[in-house]
């Protein structure tokens, strides 16, 4: 080491640069480059504060709009599905009549007949009426169509599950009239 090497690192020390008699470490040569560059440091920071705060609010202004979304989305659903349950009380209310009118029909031959046609019109009226599509195949079975009977009691089922009328005369036609013994084996248990 020389007069003028110390020279050159006085000098460099004091303009905050690293000097040569000794490495500094590397925590002290990023504390340095900080100290003299503070502006362009707080500037750096500054920015990417502030472009993680703008990320933070669109990200909770998007959240927030979806969920507005979402509410209108339900409310549209809801209205719509009051709206449909409106429809079916009145076409059940239109069909109801008719049903009552095949529900009283005797139990002869000619009664079943008009019973049919009074079922077969509510369900036109009302093509969900589970009880119509039972009636109507209870007197389908009594007039010897265990085909049409057993349609009327699965679209039954179909409509109304827990309507265990139609499971029971539907099993009563599997077990009397299906020749395939393991498919009417198959729909008994799922009834």
């Amino acid at each position: 080491p020389t007069a003028a090497a110390l020279a050159r690192d006085l000098t460099s020390f004091l303009e905050g640069e690293p000097i040569a008699a000794r490495p500094i470490s590397k925590i002290y040569r990023k504390y340095r480059r900080f100290a003299r560059n503070r502006a362009a440091f707080a500037a750096t920071t500054t920015a990417i504060l502030l472009l993680a705060a703008a990320a933070w609010t669109a990200a909770l202004w998007m959240r927030s709009r979806r969920g507005v979304q979402d509410v209108e989305g339900r409310r549209a659903r809801s209205e719509d599905a009051r709206q449909a349950l409106e429809r079916t009380a009145g076409l059940r209310d239109a069909a109801h009549p008719v049903f009552l009118r095949g529900f009283m029909e005797s139990r002869d031959v000619e009664g079943d007949r008009r019973a049919i046609e009074h079922f077969t019109e509510a369900i036109r009226l009302f093509p969900e009426y589970a009880e119509a599509h039972a009636e109507r195949g209870r007197r389908w079975m009594s007039r010897g169509y265990p085909d049409r009977a057993l349609a009327d009691f699965r679209e039954a089922r179909r409509l109304a599950p827990s309507y265990y009328v139609a499971s029971y005369y539907a099993g009563l036609i599997l077990m009397d009239h299906v020749k395939d013994f393991d498919a009417a084996r198959e729909e008994l248990t799922a009834l």
